[in-house]
């Protein structure tokens, strides 16, 4: 889970600083955020989306899809 900080955490792990993004267990994570020492870290997709514009006859349709693995633009 990865969190960032509200306030500074110090420990045998290092020291953070309000702002830093850090990546801890969920069961951790879950206890900083619910007291208030961090705010969780929305996942993004890793996956680039491509977009293509294509003109079919008499209107314009937009195509949207996730890029395969391995697939190239």
């Amino acid at each position: 889970m990865k969190v960032k900080m509200r306030t500074i955490m110090s420990g045998p792990r290092g020291t953070f600083l309000p702002g830093d993004e850090v990546t801890v267990d969920a069961a951790v994570g879950s206890q900083m955020v619910r007291l208030g020492f961090a705010e969780v870290v929305p996942v993004e997709d890793p996956r680039p989306v491509r977009r293509r514009v294509r003109e079919a006859p008499g209107q314009l349709e937009l195509e949207t899809s996730a890029v395969e693995a391995g697939e190239r633009r």
